[in-house]
């Protein structure tokens, strides 16, 4: 199996729990608020996965040969991290099902970014195996 469809099957079993969770919380209506422990927990757990999410990279980012990998990476990034940010902004006063729903969209784009700049590794290192004048330039 490749390394995209492993993140594939991993996001289709995250849906499931995700969604019986939003469901759950949609039909108790229930408000969230800043004296919610799950709100503070939701803080810590979008701190953590931005950070486990970018240390890895970072030696990655600091080498000049994957250009294209390397804005990609930060747009997801980056829109992973605006999304970690709205899932807490939403949280007090809204159905914590939208807090949870964005939170989980921050992951899968902030997991993209990792999955572009390990894509661009491999590409980097499988063997060419056409004439030396028709090789593709590296970023």
């Amino acid at each position: 199996i490749t390394l995209i469809g492993f993140v594939f099957l991993f996001l289709m079993f995250a849906i499931v729990p995700g969604y019986k969770g939003f469901a759950i919380s949609w039909a108790a209506s229930e408000k969230g608020s800043i004296n919610d422990a799950d709100f503070w927990y939701l803080c810590q757990s979008n701190v953590m996965f931005l950070l486990s999410s970018f240390a890895p990279a970072l030696p990655l980012l600091q080498r000049n040969t994957y250009k294209r990998a390397q804005n990609m990476f930060w747009f997801f990034f980056t829109a992973g991290s605006v999304l970690a940010v709205i899932s807490i902004v939403i949280y007090p006063g809204n159905n914590t099902g939208w807090s949870a729903l964005v939170s989980f969209l921050a992951s899968i784009t902030t997991a993209s970014s990792l999955l572009v700049m390990t894509q661009a590794i491999a590409q980097e290192h499988r063997p060419y195996k056409g004439s030396p004048e028709t090789k593709p330039k590296q970023d």
